[in-house]
């Protein structure tokens, strides 16, 4: 029978840094970790790491595969380089972010892979999929233990094809599950154990990393954006505000940019709710509770995803040839805000 360890390889093995064979690699190449600080071998591998957060940061976080086998180890060793930064930056905003982006690339990487290939690296995430002819199944607690996260009402168990305790699945969806396993499994045990010396000498990485997000617009400052003007809203969120008030379930990351957005133009929370009244699973506490969150507090709210982002989580709907020059939703309101204003002074 055919292992993983038999069929992937170490270029391979670094579009999926995240599974556990990564570890065994890593320990066979005897390189300690420890060294970061010391060691000129990680010279290469941090200004990667660095890249690898940027990226995630910047919503385009991509794992390309390589043949060179040194560029390949600098990318395998970059991932619990990557996990030692982000602990010591200590942020799980940012932890989160840089999870999300590893799911993500992964995704797309999967979808090209062949069956054998999908299932050995499925089963290495401990699920343990049966192909069928059309598609494959699924134990139903394994199913659940990820499915009852997921927003679209095709998701819940009730809405499957359920036979003798296994859920009917079909590849793409698969692969779904498959990314959200994956975003757990690079969030856990996050943040690492990691000594002050090596958070010090990482220091100019980190602040490197911080410069980025603030250039970015991450959890920065409140911009004022004056009296709220639902006709300059990007089209993105006024999709999702139809789609709300219409009873659609929307995704968490459509409800996330939505609520974000809406706090970031200086729109209460009191109306905010209103506008999720219609959702087919509201709860006014619950949703107070989660704008809150989103609103943080002492300068921590979250702040709206990028355009980028938007159009990584599928939430960048009805394009205008505006947003051809925009690549944020709060630059665009701004921007439109401007036009509507320099319209109005000159009739």
């Amino acid at each position: 029978m055919d292992t993983l360890n038999s069929l992937i390889s170490p270029s391979r093995l670094a579009i999926y840094p995240f599974l556990p064979q990564t570890i065994t690699y890593v320990k066979s190449l005897d390189i300690d970790i420890g060294e970061l600080s010391t060691s000129p071998l990680f010279d290469d591998i941090i200004p990667h790491s660095v890249k690898i957060i940027k990226d995630a940061i910047h919503g385009v976080l991509k794992r390309d595969y390589v043949e060179d086998p040194t560029e390949s180890d600098i990318r395998l060793l970059s991932y619990p380089v990557t996990r030692i930064l982000l602990s010591c930056f200590d942020d799980q905003r940012l932890m989160h972010r840089y999870a999300v982006g590893e799911s993500k690339a992964a995704r797309e990487n999967l979808k090209r892979e062949n069956e054998s290939l999908l299932i050995l690296i499925t089963e290495s995430m401990n699920l343990h999929p049966k192909p069928e002819k059309t598609g494959f199944t699924l134990h139903f607690t394994e199913y659940v233990k990820i499915a009852h996260r997921m927003k679209e009402r095709k998701w819940k168990l009730t809405n499957r094809d359920f036979r003798a305790g296994y859920v009917s699945i079909e590849r793409d969806e698969l692969i779904r599950l498959l990314e959200e396993r994956i975003r757990e499994r690079v969030m856990e045990n996050m943040p690492v154990s990691v000594s002050e010396e090596v958070c010090r000498y990482l220091e100019p990485y980190i602040e490197e990393i911080r410069e980025t997000l603030s250039k970015e617009g991450k959890w920065g400052e409140k911009i004022e954006f004056g009296e709220v003007e639902l006709e300059c809203f990007p089209p993105c969120i006024t999709h999702a505000i139809k789609s709300v008030q219409t009873g659609v379930n929307i995704p968490h990351s459509t409800r996330f940019a939505l609520t974000s957005f809406l706090l970031a133009i200086g729109m209460n929370t009191d109306k905010i709710i209103e506008i999720f009244g219609s959702s087919p699973d509201f709860n006014a506490e619950k949703t107070r509770y989660q704008i809150e969150h989103i609103a943080g507090h002492d300068g921590n709210r979250y702040t709206p995803p990028s355009c980028a982002t938007m159009e990584t989580f599928g939430n960048c709907r009805g394009k205008n040839r505006l947003c051809d020059k925009i690549s944020h939703p709060l630059n665009y309101y701004r921007r439109k805000k401007w036009l509507e204003k320099r319209k109005k002074q000159s009739t």
